[in-house]
């Protein structure tokens, strides 16, 4: 049978897991003092979004290769124009 009221260091949390903890509640939204703000999404994560639904058909794998081909392609036009 365990004691966890007893006067010992045996129970307390260790640094390391208090800061796991933490670093797990600002990810949920829970600590709202010291977060970070969430950074602004890549052209290429906005450029998935917004192909995704292109592609979804396709397995995994495939739907990936498929969507690279587009990003690579759509770099290319972009690149041109300036």
């Amino acid at each position: 049978m365990s004691n966890t009221n007893c006067n010992c260091k045996c129970h307390e949390k260790s640094e390391k897991t208090k800061q796991r903890t933490a670093r797990r509640e600002a990810k949920k939204g829970l600590a709202v003092e010291g977060s970070k703000e969430k950074r602004k999404p890549s052209a290429y994560a906005e450029f998935v979004r917004a192909n995704y639904s292109k592609v979804r058909d396709f397995p995994v794998k495939e739907r990936f290769k498929k969507i690279s081909v587009m990003w690579k392609e759509e770099k290319a036009k972009t690149s041109k124009k300036s």
